[in-house]
C-alpha cells in the first residue's frame, strides 16, 4: 500500500522452527507459521496439516466416533484465547474450522470450537495414506493481552489414532502490526484561525479544505506496517470467503470543541497527490475507502464507493467522530506506509480554547495507539485573510533591433495576503499578431513568469499587447499589464580613423601613440576590440577592452626587439547589434634605418583675438617627424595684410619640438588678419613632405566664432551638424556691439548692426548679443561643409564653417540648456512641467528644429503658415521612455520661424515620473535627450 514517507518501528519477527524431531508414526503434524497482528481482531493462524502413513501399525483406524483429533492453543505468557466458532464472542462472524482429506471422509467430521480447543471426528474408512488439512483456525489476538511471541499449537488424537512426536509446533508468530510511529504527529496543532466550512456544511465536497501537513486546521495521520502483510485485503484472508472482512482502522477524534466540523477523505489511491494524503510503496490501485454504518468496534457497515479526492461530513456527537477505513489493496511482500488528512472547519469563531484527543486502531477491538498527540484550539480565532493578487509591474517594454528577438523579462506573480492564490494568464495581442509568450501560464502563490518576445519577422515599428492575470477569489484580480515592443533600425558603427601608420626608427624609442574613436549612427551600441598582429609578436595593444559609444581609446605600439622591416597588425571593433560589425583598421609598423622623415603639424591652425589694444596670450604646436631618419627644420613667417604682427620662436630645432607663437596688434585696425608659419626641412635634409604650412588667424576688435561654436540652437550638441532652414546658434567674441532681439517677422538679416553670411548668404537673425548669435540656416546645399562669417558694423570677422547635413534634430528645453524639461505643451496648450503632468495615453506637442526638408516649402525668415500647414517629408521617429510614440503630426509650428512642432500621443503604460526621457530621432540622427513630466 502506498503512503507518505513516515517513520516506522519494527518489531522483528522471530525464526521459529517446529518443537520436537519426526519419527516413523501413524501421523506427523506439520503447519506454515504466519505472522500475526498483536493488534488485530480475530486472526487466520494458519493451516495445520497432518500427513499420515501405514509404516507403523494401522494407523488410520475404520471410522468410529471415538476417532478424534485435539487441537490446543499454549505459549509463553499466553493467558486463554478463544478460537473462533462460527458466530462465537468474536465480532465479526466468521465461520468454523474446516477439515478436509485427500482421502474423502464416509462420515462429514464433526467440529466443536470451545475456550482455546477445537475437536473434530469422523476420519476416513480406509488405513490408507492421506493429508489431513485443518483450515480456519483463528484466535482473538487483541484481547488476548499477549506480547510478541510465538504461539504453539499440541495436537493430540484419540479413539484409536496415533501421533507422532512432532506433534506439538509453531502456528503463528505475534508482532506488532501497526507501527510505533502510527497516529496523529507528535507535537501539538495550534488551531487558528481555522478554515470555514463550505457553506451550509455539504455531506461531501470535491477537493481538499486544506491538506496542508503544516496548516493549523489539518491533521495527519499515517499507519506503519510492523511487518509486510500486517495490512491484508479482505482476499488475502481466508482467500475471500464471503463474510471476511480486510483490515480496518479506526480514527477516533474526541472532546472535539463546539464548532468544529471534521471531514475526511472519502478514498485514498496510491496515485493520488497530497491533497488527500499518500501510499508508500506507490500503487496506482485504490489503497483504503471509507467505512460507513460499521458498529462502534468498527465490524460490519459497507465500504463506500471510490471518489478521489472527496472529503466527506464526518458526524460529531457528543464531542466524539469516528472515522473508519478498510485496505483495499496491500501488497504482502514489503511494509507499507499509510498517511492521510483529516481537515478541521468551522463556521464561526471558536467560543473557548480546547483540546482534541486522537487515537488510531486496528478494527475491530484494537487497543488505541499510546500518547496520542492533543491538537490544540485557539479561542476566538480569526478568519484568514483572501490571498492579494500582486504584480511586479503592470507595463513591460522590449526594443528589438530589426531581424532579432530582445532578452526575456521577468514578471513575478505574488500573493501578497493569506489563503492560496491560483492564477491564470492570458495574452491579448494588439497590434503585430502573435509575438508575445509567456511560461508559465498558470500557477499557484508566487510564481516568476518569463515573458519572451518573437519579433524576428516583424518591420519597424511598435506593438502592442496585453496580459491579464486572474486569480479567482483573490483581492484585486484581475489586473492587466501592457506590453509595448519596438522594432528599431540596428545601429551603424563608426570607427575613425580607418588605418594607422606607425613609423620609428631604431634607438628613437616607440612612437608616440594615436587615438581610435568609436561612435554610432541611429543608436548606442556594446563594442568590444581587440588587437591582433600578422608577425613581429604582440607589438600593438589598446587601452581597454569593451564599451559603450561614443568612446576614444588609445592604440599604441611597442618596437623593442624589433627588426627593420614593415609589420602589420589590425585593431577589430565588434558590435553584435551594429549592421555593419566587425570594423577593422589595419595597423601598419614600420621599423627602418635613418632615411626620410616627414613634417606633421599639431595643431594645423592657430586663431588669436584682440580688443582694444590688448595683446592677447601666446600659443603653441608641434613640430613632429612621422617618417624616419632626424628631421632638422627651419620656420618661416608670413603674413597677408598688417604687416609683421605675426612672431614664433624658435625658428630651426631638430623633431620633435614645440613652437611658441605669439601676434602684436598695436598698430592694427579693427579687422581680420591672416598670416602662415611655413615648416621646411634644412638643407641637406630630404623630408618626403616638406614644406608644410600653419595657418594664424588674428581678429583685432573684429567677430571671432570659437572652435565648435557653429551648434544646433536647441540640442546644443557639440558635434556642430546643423541643417538647411533650421535654427543654429554661433558662439564666440566681438559678434555684435549690442544686444538685441528681431522685432517681428519676416526675420532680418541685419540686427543690432550684426550680420551672419552662410555661403556669402545672408542668414535670418533671432537674437545677437557680443557673445551668441541664434540665427536660421539659409536653404544651403546638405552634406557639405558650409562657410559662416560675421560681420559687426561693417567689420569682418574669420570665416568658421560647420558640416550640414539633410536632418540634424534637436529638442527645445524649458532651460535653454538642451537638456531637462522639454518645450512641450498639453492638449490645453499649458506648459507641461512636473505641477502638469500629462496623462499616458494623451496628445502632447513638442517643440524642436533641424527636422529636414517640409512640403510646401516656406522661405527662410518667414513663419510658417496654419493653412495649409508644412508637413516634414520624412516622419521622424519619437522615443518616450525608450518606447516609440504614436506621431500624430510633424511639421513647421504655425506662426514660427524654422521651429518644428511633433504632435505625439503618449504611450500607454508610460511609467510616472516628473524626468521621463523623450528623443527624437530622423534621418539616422538622434536628438539631445529631454524630459517631461507624466502622471
Amino acid at each position: 500500500m502506498v503512503h507518505a514517507m513516515s517513520i516506522g518501528f519494527f518489531v522483528t519477527v522471530l525464526a521459529l522452527g517446529v518443537i520436537g524431531a519426526r519419527s516413523a508414526s501413524a501421523c506427523v503434524v506439520s503447519t506454515t507459521v504466519p505472522t500475526v497482528r498483536l493488534e488485530g481482531t480475530t486472526e487466520f493462524l494458519g493451516v495445520l496439516t497432518l500427513t499420515c502413513g501405514t509404516t507403523v501399525g494401522d494407523p488410520i483406524p475404520t471410522a468410529t466416533p471415538n476417532s478424534f483429533i485435539t487441537v490446543t492453543l499454549t505459549g509463553v505468557n499466553f493467558s486463554p484465547v478463544a478460537l473462533s466458532a462460527g458466530a462465537a464472542t468474536n465480532t465479526s462472524n466468521f465461520p468454523p474450522p474446516v477439515v478436509t482429506s485427500t482421502v474423502p471422509f464416509t462420515v462429514a467430521p464433526v467440529v466443536t470450537v470451545a475456550g482455546r480447543s477445537v475437536t473434530f471426528a469422523g476420519l476416513t474408512p480406509a488405513a490408507a495414506a492421506q493429508t489431513i488439512t485443518i483450515t480456519g483456525l483463528r484466535a482473538n489476538i487483541a484481547a488476548a493481552g499477549i506480547t510478541p511471541s510465538p504461539i504453539l499449537a499440541v495436537v493430540t488424537g484419540g479413539g484409536g489414532l496415533a501421533l507422532g512426536a512432532g506433534s506439538t509446533l509453531v502456528i503463528a508468530t505475534v508482532s506488532r502490526g501497526l507501527g510505533e510511529d502510527s497516529g496523529f504527529p507528535t507535537l501539538p496543532l495550534q488551531i487558528g484561525p481555522v478554515i470555514l466550512a463550505p457553506a451550509g456544511e455539504p455531506a461531501n465536497v470535491l477537493g481538499n479544505p486544506d491538506p496542508s501537513t503544516t496548516a493549523s486546521n489539518s491533521l495527519k495521520v499515517t499507519l506503519v506496517e510492523g511487518f509486510a502483510n500486517a495490512f491484508r485485503t479482505a482476499a488475502s484472508e481466508d482467500g475471500g470467503t464471503s463474510g471476511v472482512q480486510g483490515t480496518r482502522f479506526r480514527i477516533v477524534l474526541r472532546d472535539i470543541p463546539a464548532g468544529i466540523i471534521p471531514y475526511a477523505p472519502r478514498a485514498l489511491r496510491g496515485t493520488s497527490l497530497a491533497s488527500t494524503g499518500a501510499l508508500s510503496p506507490a500503487t496506482a490501485l485504490t489503497a483504503i475507502r471509507r467505512v460507513d454504518a460499521a458498529s462502534a468496534d468498527g465490524s460490519g457497515g459497507a465500504v463506500l464507493s471510490e471518489v478521489v479526492d472527496q472529503f466527506d461530513k464526518i458526524a460529531v456527537s457528543g464531542g466524539a467522530a469516528t472515522i473508519l477505513y478498510e485496505i483495499t489493496t496491500d501488497d504482502p511482500s514489503v511494509a507499507e506506509t499509510i498517511s492521510l488528512f483529516i481537515a478541521l472547519t468551522a463556521q464561526t469563531a471558536l467560543v473557548g480554547a480546547g483540546t482534541i484527543n486522537g487515537s488510531v486502531s486496528f478494527a475491530p477491538v484494537g487497543p488505541p495507539t499510546a500518547n496520542p498527540a492533543r491538537p490544540q484550539f485557539s479561542a476566538n480565532p480569526t478568519l484568514p485573510p483572501p490571498p492579494v493578487l500582486s504584480l511586479s509591474s503592470t507595463a513591460l517594454r522590449f526594443t528589438a533591433f530589426f531581424g532579432s528577438n530582445p532578452a526575456p523579462q521577468i514578471l513575478l506573480i505574488r500573493n501578497s495576503a493569506g489563503g492560496v492564490l491560483n492564477w491564470t494568464a492570458t495574452i491579448s495581442s494588439i497590434t503585430g499578431g502573435n509575438w508575445l509568450a509567456l511560461s508559465p501560464l498558470a500557477g499557484e502563490g508566487n510564481t516568476f513568469v518569463s515573458v519572451t518576445v518573437n519579433s524576428a519577422a516583424l518591420p519597424l515599428g511598435s506593438y502592442n499587447a496585453a496580459v491579464t492575470v486572474s486569480a479567482p477569489g483573490a483581492v484585486s484580480s484581475p489586473q492587466t499589464v501592457s506590453v509595448l515592443l519596438a522594432v528599431v533600425p540596428r545601429p551603424t558603427l563608426v570607427v575613425t580613423p580607418s588605418s594607422l601608420d606607425f613609423i620609428s626608427s631604431p634607438g628613437r624609442g616607440d612612437p608616440a601613440s594615436q587615438t581610435l574613436t568609436i561612435t554610432a549612427l541611429d543608436g548606442v551600441l556594446n563594442w568590444a576590440v581587440t588587437a591582433s598582429t600578422v608577425s613581429g609578436g604582440n607589438w600593438l595593444s589598446v587601452t581597454g577592452t569593451s564599451g559603450v559609444t561614443p568612446h576614444a581609446f588609445v592604440v599604441a605600439v611597442k618596437t623593442a626587439g624589433l627588426a627593420e622591416g614593415t609589420y602589420r597588425g589590425a585593431v577589430t571593433v565588434a558590435a553584435p547589434d551594429a549592421t555593419n560589425s566587425p570594423r577593422i583598421v589595419n595597423v601598419t609598423l614600420t621599423v627602418g634605418t635613418p632615411g626620410t622623415p616627414a613634417i606633421s603639424l599639431r595643431p594645423s591652425s592657430l586663431v588669436f583675438a584682440a580688443s582694444s589694444g590688448r595683446t592677447p596670450p601666446s600659443q603653441t604646436f608641434e613640430v613632429q617627424n612621422t617618417g624616419t631618419g632626424v628631421l632638422g627644420w627651419t620656420a618661416t613667417v608670413s603674413t597677408q595684410s598688417g604687416g609683421s604682427w605675426l612672431a614664433v620662436s624658435p625658428t630651426t630645432a631638430v623633431a620633435p619640438s614645440v613652437l611658441t607663437v605669439s601676434v602684436n596688434p598695436s598698430r592694427l585696425s579693427a579687422g581680420a588678419y591672416t598670416g602662415t608659419i611655413t615648416i621646411g626641412a634644412l638643407p641637406g635634409v630630404s623630408a618626403s613632405n616638406s614644406p608644410q604650412v600653419l595657418t594664424v588667424g588674428l581678429v583685432v576688435d573684429a567677430p571671432a566664432v570659437a572652435l565648435g561654436g557653429v551648434v544646433n540652437a536647441a540640442s546644443y550638441a557639440p558635434e556642430a551638424v546643423v541643417s538647411p532652414g533650421s535654427i543654429a546658434s554661433l558662439f564666440g567674441t566681438n559678434l555684435a556691439k549690442t544686444t538685441a532681439t528681431a522685432p517681428s517677422t519676416p526675420l532680418p538679416t541685419i540686427l543690432g548692426g550684426a550680420q551672419v553670411l552662410v555661403n556669402s548668404v545672408p542668414a535670418p537673425l533671432f537674437y545677437v548679443s557680443p557673445t551668441q548669435i541664434n540665427f536660421q540656416m539659409p536653404l544651403v546645399s546638405a552634406d557639405t561643409n558650409a562657410e559662416i562669417v560675421v560681420v559687426s558694423d561693417g567689420v569682418r570677422g574669420l570665416p568658421a564653417s560647420v558640416r550640414t547635413t539633410s536632418a540634424a534634430p534637436g529638442i527645445f528645453t524649458a532651460a535653454g540648456s538642451g537638456t531637462g524639461q522639454a518645450a512641450a505643451l498639453l492638449e490645453d496648450f499649458s506648459l507641461n512641467s512636473a505641477q502638469n503632468p500629462i496623462a499616458a495615453g494623451r496628445v502632447l506637442q513638442i517643440f524642436a528644429t533641424g527636422l529636414g526638408a517640409t512640403n510646401p516649402v516656406i522661405a527662410v525668415g518667414q513663419p510658417a503658415s496654419a493653412s495649409p500647414l508644412s508637413v516634414t517629408v520624412s516622419a521622424p521617429v519619437v522615443l518616450i521612455g525608450g518606447n516609440p510614440a504614436e506621431v500624430l503630426f510633424s511639421g513647421l509650428a504655425p506662426g514660427l520661424v524654422g521651429a518644428n512642432q511633433i504632435n505625439v500621443r503618449v504611450p500607454a503604460g508610460t511609467p510616472p515620473g516628473n524626468t521621463v526621457p523623450v528623443q527624437v530621432q530622423a534621418a539616422g540622427r538622434t536628438s539631445n535627450t529631454a524630459t517631461i513630466a507624466v502622471r
